[in-house]
């Protein structure tokens, strides 16, 4: 009788537990996910050329961190900033490319080369762009993605004939596309996206899909009547994201905004048309991250500078917990998408970045 009472009083106390909202309770750390601790790394750099679409020469510096006590065949983060260019790769996106890096991921942080105005010239006139449109071209529009594709042959043959700490080491079955602003559009179109940036029909657009990645992560995502990015219209049902079939994690913010010319947006875009990729992309493995605070500026999203942050006037505590909620969404996506790691999968549908930033983000999937 005893065994009975003590069997039906557990029996009682687990379905009260059943019912609890399973919210946070695997993960201690204010509701955070955690990859686990940090690993040490190891970086060097190295120099990456091709012959581009006109017949010059380029030639890209690529800053490769490895993870040193991960075990087997790495998965891999490719980063890519914004801007128009830079040649200093261990500077392209510190901060995240350290963080994916200590998280396990063999990551490489690609520094984009600006074209000098000569080689611009040259550029527009050999992709037959009207040269009175060539100065206000940002080339990295058109560099970016086929730079990401020559990264991408050059990984294969590093895994090939590389080094003998990582030939044959290298997974190239889970490849992330991460960037920043420009970066990120650089990502989306190897997803898929077409883009008006040398073609002018819609219908036949600039098209540089590659298979190869299996993800990818757009921090700051442009939307339509921006970088060659295109809306749906009569007679034309298709989007530049239509086509996007893997998995995709944009992030942005109330106050990512970088638009320049008064009463418009010439330049940049707003936050409310960067949500607009996600919403038009097709569903299956697509997720965004919004935080609903002006107090997350571009600048933040890409460096996770929270000095740069707390310069601005902003709580030095907020600084830090934007940079943690970020940081842990990416690294349970990649956990989730390239590791297929249970607990990061149940934070993303558990949808718990929202108690985690108590509501300050807003998490959308589909």
């Amino acid at each position: 009788m005893e065994r009975r009472f003590l069997w039906m009083l557990l029996w009682g106390a687990g379905a009260v537990l059943a019912q609890l909202p399973p919210a946070c309770t695997p993960f201690p750390n204010g509701c955070l996910y955690n990859p686990g601790p940090p690993q040490p790394t190891a970086g060097s750099t190295a120099t990456v050329s091709y012959r581009d679409a006109v017949g010059q020469t380029r030639t890209l510096e690529v800053f490769v961190r490895v993870p040193l006590t991960a075990q087997g065949a790495l998965p891999v983060v490719l980063w890519s900033h914004d801007g128009e260019g830079t040649t200093d790769s261990k500077s392209v996106l510190t901060a995240w490319s350290e963080s994916t890096a200590k998280a396990g991921y063999l990551t490489v942080s690609i520094a984009h080369t600006p074209r000098t105005e000569d080689e611009k010239t040259r550029f527009c006139a050999a992709a037959a762009i009207p040269e009175e449109n060539c100065p206000y071209l940002n080339l990295l529009m058109l560099d970016a993605p086929n730079d990401l594709k020559r990264v991408l042959d050059w990984l294969e043959e590093l895994n090939q004939s590389g080094p003998a700490e990582i030939r044959g080491r290298i997974d190239l079955r889970r490849i992330a596309l991460a960037g920043h602003g420009e970066g990120a559009n650089a990502g989306i179109s190897l997803a898929g996206a077409r883009r008006l940036l040398t073609a002018a029909d819609a219908a036949k657009p600039n098209d540089f899909t590659d298979p190869r990645p299996a993800v990818f992560i757009g921090l700051s995502p442009q939307g339509p009547q921006q970088a060659g990015f295109f809306d749906s219209e009569v007679g034309r049902p298709t989007t530049s994201w239509t086509a996007i079939e893997r998995p995709v994690l944009g992030i942005t913010s109330a106050g990512d905004n970088t638009c320049l010319a008064t009463g418009a947006c010439a330049i940049g875009d707003s936050p409310s048309r960067r949500r607009i990729p996600f919403e038009a992309m097709p569903r299956g493995n697509k997720y965004e991250l919004f935080l609903k605070t002006v107090e997350v500026s571009h600048d933040m999203l890409g460096s996770l500078d929270t000095a740069a942050c707390a310069s601005q006037g902003i709580a030095p505590a907020t600084c830090a917990n934007v940079a943690n909620w970020l940081q842990a969404t990416v690294l349970a996506f990649l956990d989730a998408q390239l590791r297929g790691v249970a607990s990061a999968r149940a934070w993303l549908q558990g949808d718990l970045i929202q108690p985690a930033s108590a509501n300050t983000a807003e998490w959308r999937k589909k």
